[in-house]
């Protein structure tokens, strides 16, 4: 992906080793994108019905390819599991930190 587009993110995630660098690249860059709510709980989930749903569930899917495609092939294979941004975010926390 070329790195002038908006939704490049230049990190990558490949162990436990540089979990905590990676960690902070990927907070800095979504506080930069104003998306980090959605990864820390801040920006919840409206329910099914209300009309904010489905701007919502876009952002997060947004942000969450950001975080699936930070990943190697390996770990992203072991989070498929998780459904939202947040819960991939959790998921590596309880690994990895």
């Amino acid at each position: 992906m070329d790195d002038s587009n908006p939704f490049f993110i230049q990190t990558s995630f490949s162990s436990g080793e540089n979990y905590n660098s990676w960690k902070k690249a990927i907070k800095m860059t979504l506080l930069g994108k104003n998306k980090f709510g959605f990864v820390n709980g801040f920006i919840l989930e409206p329910s099914l019905e209300h009309s904010s749903h489905a701007l919502w569930q876009r952002n997060d899917s947004i942000v969450a390819s950001w975080l699936l495609n930070s990943l190697t092939k390996e770990i992203q294979i072991s989070i498929l599991h998780c459904s939202t941004a947040q819960a991939i975010w959790n998921d590596l926390k309880e690994r990895f930190e």
